[in-house]
């Protein structure tokens, strides 16, 4: 048995039983941005999820051999989906095995695009929320100012899925653009449609 994983994986299942699922890896980006000792920025619309919903675990001490670190890793990951740690890499949780390797996926990526913004300048966070956040279809209306919002197109009804399910977003992304659902659909559908046919003026219209 792998003692160090196991020392931080049963630690983190007993403070959260809510978490089926976790998952961690030496991954490139994660390590390398795990030395900073910062948290992601919001400075991607991937990385807006982990917007304070993920944790730092500062205390690294080589390679985990005691409970008691588990435990320390397992209080740093909190209530939140994902911790950081220190000179170590990254950890995820979720309520399914494929939601926390969704979670541990996007983390890793949003390092990696953290870290390259951080090498070509000073990355700014976002200030803005994207029309299709959860916000404005909880609310019945897309946010002011959004092209959907100045088509008139109405908010999605709710469905019983969550609109945060990874799956979810995973199924809808892989829809081929203009069907419903897709994420390649037009956001003004009547203005991308061909006027209809009129008849010529003064022409008789044929009998049946």
């Amino acid at each position: 048995m792998n003692r160090a994983a196991f020392v931080i994986h049963s630690r983190v299942h007993a403070a959260r039983p809510d978490a089926i699922a976790a998952a961690h890896s030496h991954s490139l980006y994660g390590k390398a941005f795990s030395s900073l000792g910062v948290p992601l920025d919001p400075i991607t619309q991937d990385a807006c999820a982990f917007f304070e919903d993920h944790g730092i675990y500062d205390d690294y001490r080589g390679v985990v051999n005691e409970t008691e670190e588990g435990e320390r890793v397992a209080k740093a990951l909190g209530a939140y989906k994902a911790v950081i740690l220190k000179n170590h890499g990254l950890l995820t949780v979720g309520h399914s095995v494929a939601e926390a390797v969704w979670w541990f996926v996007t983390m890793e990526r949003s390092c990696q695009a953290q870290l390259l913004a951080m090498a070509a300048g000073a990355p700014s966070p976002s200030t803005g929320r994207p029309p299709c956040s959860r916000a404005g279809r909880s609310a019945g209306t897309w946010p002011a100012g959004s092209r959907r919002a100045r088509c008139g197109i109405r908010s999605p009804r709710p469905t019983r899925t969550s609109s945060t399910d990874p799956r979810t977003r995973a199924v809808h992304a892989s829809r081929p653009p203009g069907t419903r659902g897709g994420t390649g659909a037009p956001d003004c559908p009547a203005a991308a449609r061909p006027a209809p046919r009129s008849s010529a003026p003064g022409r008789p219209r044929a009998g049946r």
